[in-house]
C-alpha cells in the first residue's frame, strides 16, 4: 500500500517539478510581422490598433500575439490570392476581442476599437473584400 501510494505521489508531483522551470522561463519578444498583400496597409493598421490596445490577466501577452497572427494570417491568405479566407480570419479577430471583452481581459473601447477597424465598414475588410 505505501509502495502505491509513493508512485501515484510520484506520478502527480513530476509534472509539476519539471515544468516549473520552463513557467518561469523569459517570454520571448513578440514577433515582428511584415505585411505583403495588396492590403498591407491596412491591415498593417488593424495591427497597430490591437497594439495599442490594453490587454490584462495572465495570457494578455499571448490573447495581444493571437489577434496579431490572426491578422498577419489574413495577410498572407490575400497575397495567396484567398481572399474568402482572409475574410474569415478578420471576423474571427473581431469575435476574439468581444470574447476577451466579455471576459474582462480587453476593455470595452478597446474591443470596440478592433472590430471597427477588422470589419465593415473598416478599410482591411473593405479591402480584402475588394480582392475577390
Amino acid at each position: 500500500m505505501a509502495n502505491k501510494m509513493r508512485t501515484l505521489v510520484a506520478a502527480l508531483l513530476v509534472p509539476f517539478v519539471f515544468g516549473a522551470g520552463a513557467a518561469g522561463a523569459a517570454r520571448p519578444s513578440p514577433v515582428e510581422y511584415q505585411f505583403v498583400s495588396a492590403c498591407a496597409g491596412e491591415l498593417a493598421g488593424v495591427a497597430a490598433v490591437i497594439g495599442a490596445s490594453a490587454f490584462s490577466g495572465k495570457n494578455a501577452a499571448g490573447n495581444k500575439d493571437g489577434l496579431l497572427s490572426k491578422v498577419y494570417g489574413a495577410d498572407q491568405k490575400v497575397y495567396q490570392n484567398k481572399p474568402l479566407e482572409a475574410e474569415g480570419l478578420l471576423y474571427q479577430v473581431a469575435d476574439k476581442a468581444n470574447d476577451l471583452a466579455n471576459q474582462g481581459k480587453l476593455a470595452g473601447a478597446d474591443a470596440a476599437g478592433i472590430v471597427a477597424a477588422a470589419t465593415l465598414p473598416g478599410d482591411a475588410m473593405t479591402c480584402v473584400m475588394g480582392q475577390q
